[in-house]
């Protein structure tokens, strides 16, 4: 959430619900400049309900990477959708407002 608000003040880490909910609002054309782009969000797809190693990537905490976390594949055809990858993974991460 501190990297998302020094970046755009008033912002938070994305959760998979206001992802889900910014298409249904407005559609996923919006998602055309980042077509094909992965990013971290907060939590995971919906209806996973989640064991501590796939728990936001607790693996930042303890410095383990076999940990998974939860990350946005974002199209402009149907907005996306939620997936798993292991917490060492290099993506950008999402902020909301």
């Amino acid at each position: 959430n501190r990297i998302c608000n020094a970046f755009n003040t008033g912002s938070h880490f994305c959760r998979t619900d206001e992802v889900m909910l910014l298409i249904q609002k407005n559609g996923a054309s919006g998602f055309s400049s980042i077509n094909g782009a992965d990013a971290w969000i907060a939590d995971g797809p919906p209806g996973f309900t989640g064991v501590i190693s796939a728990d936001d990537c607790g693996g930042w905490t303890d410095g383990t990477g076999n940990k998974l976390g939860h990350f946005w594949m974002f199209n402009s055809s149907g907005g996306g959708r939620g997936s798993l990858i292991s917490c060492d993974t290099q993506k950008k991460i999402t902020c909301c407002k």
